[in-house]
């Protein structure tokens, strides 16, 4: 199930399905709001935005936060939901969620980071199409929307529906595979572990990016990734910037630099499916925007959409 592109006009609703958005970043936001207006794209912001809830973490309660989304669904006003920034709790809001509306309404629902848990559930609960993006924030290095690597992407994907994405890559691990896309944050999409969100992982290939990842972190989340179900079935995997590894020098005990993707390829070396590395997603870098669930192959050192992913 794929959702309509946006087009001059369109309106985009605003939610905040984890983290409260707080002062400091007002600005970001409406920067951001700016740029999509100079695309011809309208804003409109949920009323929870900026609430936080008893504990002083989340933008209200799961059920309320849960609403947000649904309550945007279900309106026909609305052309695309996204994200407005992650955190830690938005596994929350899954059992909160109509799945039913959702299937109904389908439309483009996109963010990144702790949201990677909303894409991959929407998707596996619905089998609509969602999207890794960047968080609509403009404005400081926190911010990814700046870059207009950023917004050319976000206008090729979701309005002139182009699958060409624009980035370099480095092979880390030869090979060539066809499989669904799904993932993103790692440390996020496992915590779909267990539950009857997590996607199938049988002829996939999983999008991998981190956020402040050292190397205890990173040893046991590709652990943890290696010891799901069908694991031995994953096609190929693309790691994008992981924030920590990429940006400070982690060492082992003889002083070499470690790489998150060198890792990943060690601790991996039972299986043959090829590894992709590129900066073109993740925390602190430019971001494109990919499209979660849809077929994709890793072919010449790319990795390629070939699938419809939106009309």
């Amino acid at each position: 199930m794929i959702p309509k592109r946006l087009k001059e006009g369109d309106t985009i609703g605003f939610v905040s399905p984890s983290s409260a958005t707080d002062k400091e970043k007002q600005p970001l936001i409406e920067n951001a709001v700016k740029i999509l207006k100079n695309m011809g794209l309208e804003s409109i912001f949920e009323d929870n935005t900026k609430v936080i809830d008893k504990y002083g973490i989340s933008c209200g309660t799961a059920k309320e936060r849960a609403e947000s989304i649904n309550k945007y669904f279900k309106n026909p006003e609305i052309n695309a939901i996204w994200c407005l920034q992650g955190g830690d709790t938005v596994n929350e809001i899954l059992p909160y969620l109509d799945y039913e509306a959702i299937k109904h309404n389908p439309k483009i629902f996109m963010g990144f980071s702790d949201n990677t848990v909303l894409l991959n559930a929407i998707y596996k609960k619905t089998g609509l199409v969602t999207f890794q993006a960047p968080d609509a924030k403009a404005g400081s290095e926190d911010a990814h929307f700046d870059s207009k690597y950023s917004q050319t992407e976000f206008r090729e994907r979701l309005m002139n529906a182009n699958k060409d994405i624009d980035a370099e890559y480095k092979v880390i691990r030869e090979g060539n595979a066809k499989g669904k896309i799904i993932g993103a944050n790692l440390n996020c999409f496992l915590k779909l572990t267990g539950t009857e969100y997590a996607p199938d992982f049988k002829d996939t290939i999983i999008l991998i990016e981190g956020y402040r990842m050292e190397v205890r972190r990173a040893l046991h989340l590709i652990a943890q990734l290696k010891q799901q179900k069908d694991f031995n079935k994953v096609k190929g995997v693309v790691i994008g910037d992981v924030f920590g590894f990429d940006t400070e020098e982690k060492k082992d005990t003889s002083g070499n630099r470690l790489h998150f993707e060198e890792i990943f390829k060690e601790l991996t070396e039972e299986y043959n499916f090829p590894i992709l590395k590129t900066h073109s997603f993740g925390h602190r870098c430019p971001c494109t925007t990919t499209p979660i669930g849809v077929q994709g192959e890793i072919k010449d050192g790319k990795l390629i959409i070939t699938e419809e992913f939106i009309e």
